[in-house]
């Protein structure tokens, strides 16, 4: 099954929830708490109400998503989310109001979104827009730390003009985001025949 992706402005997402803070756990609370500025908190609250969405098309009606966050390095309440009463992965990605979320079957997946020219090098990265959410993306799902997975898109690994590749045994895609300027990619792994 192949992931939903959702992208929106993150104002937009937030418009019609009358206290969005309620439907995020008290550890994302305290991180929301944490961020000083407006349009950060917009962000990190419209991620996490999308990533329930997506997870609403994929499960249908019933409770809503539970999520954690748990690092993979030192178990603390940050890192990769979890969503802990349905049988799905997720992830999630904002900058600068927008925000994006994705959800699978399967047990990889990542999303990213940024505000870059698809075609252009990023400063102090080197490798274009495009092959950097591309990067983004792939580490979320778990394919290697961001250092490794730059060096090969600066050969040229992740520079293909469009569209859909296997990738490190993941599966990159662009995703259209409907908004210019705006570029974002999905990564994540199929579901094995019987899972």
């Amino acid at each position: 099954m192949e992931p939903v992706v959702l992208i929106q402005r993150s104002v937009v997402r937030l418009h019609p929830e009358p206290d969005p803070l309620r439907l995020i756990s008290g550890s994302d609370r305290a991180r929301w708490e944490r961020l000083r500025r407006p349009c950060d908190r917009h962000d990190f609250l419209a991620a996490r109400l999308l990533a329930r969405d997506a997870v609403a098309q994929i499960c249908g009606p019933g409770p809503a998503a539970d999520f954690v966050q748990r690092c993979d390095s030192c178990a603390g309440p940050h890192g990769r989310p979890v969503v802990t009463n349905h049988d799905v992965s997720v992830s999630w990605a904002h900058a600068h109001g927008f925000s994006a979320a994705a959800a699978c079957r399967g047990d990889r997946l990542g999303v990213d979104i940024d505000l870059l020219d698809p075609d252009l090098l990023v400063p102090d990265v080197g490798v274009t827009g495009r092959a950097f959410v591309r990067a983004e993306a792939l580490v979320k799902a778990g394919a290697f730390d961001l250092d490794v997975v730059l060096e090969l898109a600066r050969h040229g690994e992740l520079g293909w003009p469009g569209g859909r590749r296997d990738v490190y045994g993941l599966v990159v895609e662009d995703v259209p985001t409907g908004f210019d300027g705006v570029i974002a990619a999905v990564a994540w792994r199929r579901p094995t025949v019987g899972s």
